[in-house]
C-alpha cells in the first residue's frame, strides 16, 4: 500500500503545480481550473489505459493443501461491509481521488488562506455558496469511484472477478459503501473553509443560522451523489471517458436550469445555482428542500447503480428515493408565497423602515438592514475619523444606506408582482452602502463620505462616466480626508494600482487617466464617479506624509477656499507648506475598469 500511495500524492500536487503554472500563463484562477480539469481528465485516462496494459499473464503455483476447518457462512451484509473496507483503501489510492483532494485543498489555500477578503458578503451568502464550491471534489469523486467500479474490466480480470462466490451486486453496493468517506471529507472541507476565512476576514456580518448548517450538509450529500453516480456509470456506461461526459452533461444541465437573469426557486434544483446575483434578503432560500431532492437524488442514482444485478432492492430503494424526490422538487419549484413576496418588497420599497442605523459621529449615519446590523456597525467605525475630520455641520443629516441597485429583473417574479407599479427606493441624497464586505468596499465607504463632505459626486454621471477633478484642490482634500486614521495604509488611497488598465497585468504605465483612477473597488463592481490627475495622487501623498495637526488646522481654517472648483490643487499645498506638484496632466471622462 506504501508504493501504491504516490498514485494520489501524486495527482494532488499534479493540481497544485498545474494551476500555478496555468495562473501564470492565464492570469486568472476560473480558467486555470477549467484547463487543469481538462488535462487532469486526459492524464486519468491515460493513467487507466495504462494500467489495463500492464496486467500481464503470470503463472500460479499450487502451494501445499491445508484442511479447512468448518466456517459458517457470512451474512450478506458482514460480506458487503468487509469489502467496503477494501473498496475504502482502493478509493483512498485512486489517482482521481488524491487530485480531488489536493483540488479541494487547494481551493481553501487560495481563498480562504491567501485571499480571504475575495469573500466578500455576508456570512449566509458565503454558507449558501459552499456546494458550489465543492463540486471540483464532487466531480473527481464520480471518477474515482467510476475507475474503482471498472478496475476488473480495465485490468482485464472479469472471469476473476466472476468466479469468485460473491456476486456483483455485492461487489457494488460495496462501491456505494465509500461515499462515507467523500462525504465526510466534503462535510470537512465545508466547515474548515469558513472556519479559516473568519481568521483572516472581520469584514462578514450577519449570522450564521440553521439554514447554513444545512448547506454544510448539502455538501456531503452532493459527494455522496457523486460516488452513487460513478458507481452506476461504472455499471451501466464502464468506458473511460463516461465520467467526464457525464460531468459536462451535469454542468449543461445545471446551466440551463439556472439559466436566465431572473431568480426562480427551480434554481435549486441544480447542483449549484449559477445564476444567484442578489443578496439573500430578496430571494427565497429552500435549503432544507434542496437538500432533500439531492439527498434524495443520490439514493435513487444508487439504485439505478444496482438495478441490473439487484433488482428488487432496486426498486424498492429507487421507488421510495422517487417519491422523496418529487416532493422535494414540488417543495422547491412551488412558488414564493404572497406574504413572504410582499415583506421582501417591503425591503426594497422602505429600505429605511428595516435598517438599523449606527451613529459615526458628526452628524453622520450608517445604516444596514436589521439582519446585518453589525454591517453597520463596522461601517460607522470606518468612516468615523473621516466624519470627525470635517468642520461640524458640513456632513449634517449624511447617511449611508444599504440599498438594491439591481433592477427588478433580477428579483424573484412574486416579489416583482408585488412590487409592481413601484421601484426600489433610492432616496435622494443617501449615501450608497454596497453590500460588500472588502477592504475595497470599506475605503470606497470613506472614499464616499469625503466626496459628499467637499461637493464631489459620490456617484458616476450619465453613461457611468467620472467627473473630472484633475488639479482641483477639492480633489485631494477628499483623498486626504478619506485616509484618516488609516495610518501608512491611506497611501493606497492615493495610487492607481490596478483601476483603468486595459489588461489586468498591466500594473503601472498607462495614460493620465488610467494613472489618475485611484477610486476604490473597481475590480468589485464599483464604478468610480471621479477621476484625479497623477500629480494630484502625488499632492495627495505628501499630505499623508505631513504634520496631520497642520494639514487639519489648514483645511478647516480654510475649507470654503479648498473645496472650491476654482482653487487648484497648489494652492493647497503652498497653503500647507508641502512643496508644490507639476501641472495637472490632461485627463478626460472614462468608466472605471479592472
Amino acid at each position: 500500500m506504501r508504493g501504491r500511495l504516490g498514485a494520489p500524492l501524486g495527482s494532488a500536487l499534479a493540481v497544485v503545480v498545474l494551476i500555478g503554472v496555468m495562473l501564470g500563463v492565464t492570469g486568472g484562477f476560473s480558467l486555470s481550473l477549467v484547463l487543469v480539469i481538462a488535462v487532469l481528465a486526459a492524464v486519468l485516462w491515460a493513467i487507466g489505459r495504462r494500467a489495463g496494459r500492464r496486467q500481464g499473464d503470470t503463472q500460479w503455483n499450487r502451494g501445499a493443501e491445508a484442511p479447512l476447518a468448518p466456517a459458517q457462512s457470512p451474512s450478506r451484509g458482514g460480506v458487503v461491509g468487509a469489502l467496503g473496507r477494501v473498496e475504502v483503501r482502493e478509493l483512498i489510492l485512486s489517482p482521481a481521488f488524491g487530485a480531488g483532494v489536493g483540488l479541494a485543498g487547494l481551493i481553501i489555500v487560495v481563498f480562504a488562506v491567501l485571499s480571504p477578503h475575495d469573500v466578500d458578503n455576508s456570512w449566509p451568502l458565503l454558507f449558501s455558496l459552499l456546494p458550489l464550491a465543492v463540486h471540483p471534489f464532487v466531480g473527481l469523486m464520480v471518477v474515482a469511484a467510476h475507475f474503482g467500479v471498472t478496475r476488473a474490466r480495465r485490468h482485464g480480470c472479469d472471469e476473476l472477478f466472476d468466479s469468485c462466490p460473491v456476486d456483483r451486486g455485492a461487489r457494488l453496493s460495496a462501491h456505494l459503501a465509500t461515499a462515507w468517506l467523500p462525504a465526510v471529507l466534503a462535510v470537512a472541507f465545508a466547515l474548515l473553509f469558513p472556519a479559516l476565512i473568519s481568521l483572516g476576514n472581520d469584514g462578514l456580518y450577519g449570522s450564521i443560522h440553521f439554514a447554513a448548517w444545512l448547506d454544510v450538509i448539502t455538501c456531503g450529500a452532493l459527494a455522496a451523489g457523486g460516488v452513487a453516480l460513478g458507481v452506476a456509470l461504472g455499471r451501466w456506461a464502464p468506458w473511460t471517458l463516461s465520467p467526464f461526459a457525464a460531468l459536462f452533461a451535469v454542468f449543461a444541465l445545471d446551466s440551463a436550469i439556472g439559466g436566465g437573469g431572473r431568480w426562480a426557486p427551480r434554481h435549486y434544483l441544480a447542483t449549484f445555482d449559477p445564476s444567484n446575483r442578489v443578496d439573500l434578503l430578496f430571494l427565497h432560500p429552500r435549503p432544507g428542500a434542496r437538500l432533500l431532492w439531492l439527498g434524495s437524488l443520490a439514493v435513487l442514482v444508487a439504485a439505478a447503480a444496482l438495478f441490473r444485478d439487484r433488482r428488487t432492492v432496486a426498486l424498492r430503494v429507487g421507488g421510495g428515493a422517487l417519491a422523496f424526490a418529487v416532493f422535494a422538487a414540488v417543495l422547491v419549484v412551488r412558488p414564493i408565497p404572497a406574504a413572504r413576496a410582499e415583506n421582501i418588497a417591503a425591503l426594497l420599497r422602505d429600505p429605511a423602515a428595516h435598517q438599523t442605523c449606527v451613529s459615526a459621529g458628526n452628524g453622520v449615519e450608517a445604516c444596514a438592514y436589521d439582519e446585518y446590523a453589525d454591517h453597520a456597525t463596522r461601517v460607522a467605525d470606518e468612516v468615523r475619523p473621516v466624519a470627525a475630520a470635517v468642520p461640524a455641520g458640513v456632513l449634517n443629516g449624511v447617511r449611508f444606506m444599504q440599498l438594491y441597485t439591481k433592477g427588478v429583473h433580477s428579483l424573484p417574479g412574486e416579489v416583482a408582482a408585488a412590487l409592481y407599479g413601484t421601484e426600489p427606493a433610492n432616496p435622494a441624497g443617501v449615501l450608497r452602502l454596497r453590500f460588500n464586505s472588502t477592504p475595497d468596499s470599506f475605503r470606497t465607504a470613506r472614499l464616499r463620505l469625503a466626496a459628499r463632505a467637499v461637493g464631489a459626486p459620490t456617484e458616476p454621471g450619465p453613461g457611468g462616466l467620472p467627473q473630472v477633478i484633475a488639479g482641483q484642490a477639492r480633489g485631494v482634500v477628499l483623498l486626504w480626508l478619506a485616509g484618516r486614521g488609516m495610518g501608512a495604509r491611506a497611501d493606497k488611497l492615493a495610487r492607481s494600482d490596478y483601476a483603468g488598465r486595459s489588461r489586468p497585468g498591466d500594473r503601472v504605465g498607462g495614460d493620465a487617466t488610467a494613472r489618475g483612477m485611484a477610486w476604490s473597488g473597481a475590480c468589485y463592481g464599483e464604478n468610480g464617479p471621479v477621476v484625479w490627475a497623477p500629480q494630484d495622487l502625488e499632492a495627495a501623498r505628501r499630505l499623508f506624509a505631513a504634520d496631520t495637526a497642520t494639514v487639519q488646522a489648514a483645511v478647516s481654517a480654510n475649507w470654503a477656499r479648498f473645496v472650491d472648483p476654482g482653487t487648484a490643487t497648489n494652492e493647497l499645498l503652498a497653503t500647507v507648506g508641502v512643496a508644490p506638484v507639476g501641472p495637472a496632466e490632461h485627463v478626460e471622462a472614462r468608466r472605471y475598469t479592472c
